[in-house]
Parts: C-alpha cells; structure tokens; sequence
C-alpha cells in the first residue's frame, strides 16, 4: 500500500488505499462469519456488522500507524 503514495497523486493513492482495507475487511469479515454457525440469521447479521466495523478500525488504524 505504500507503493500507492509514491505511485500515485494523493487523491489516487487515497481512494485505492481505502479500497484495499475495505476489500481486506470483506475478507475477513467473511472468514470469521463461518465460525458463527448455529446462531440465529439475525444475530449472525449483527454480528458481521460489529466485525466489519471493528476489523475496518484496526485496519485503518494499522494503515494511519506506519504512514501509508
């Protein structure tokens, strides 16, 4: 993702950054998602939500951290 800055005028390299983590939290929002097997459709959906939020967090936290 640092590749992005050199690579990129800021508001590129922004936009395909963003993309990255938002891709990244799909990801992993969707692997931990399988372990919820059992629970009810609406607790599963709540539950992705609470992840996709909190995994997107600590991605961009992550991101800001090393100055990508």
């Amino acid at each position: 993702m640092q590749g992005y800055r050199v690579a990129f005028p800021e508001e590129m390299a922004s936009q395909g950054i963003f993309s990255a983590l938002e891709s990244a939290t799909a990801r992993c929002t969707e692997a931990f998602a399988l372990d919820l097997g059992g629970a009810r459709e609406q607790e599963i959906l709540d539950m992705r939500i609470e992840l996709h939020a909190t995994i997107l967090e600590a991605l961009t936290q992550e991101a800001i951290e090393v100055g990508v």
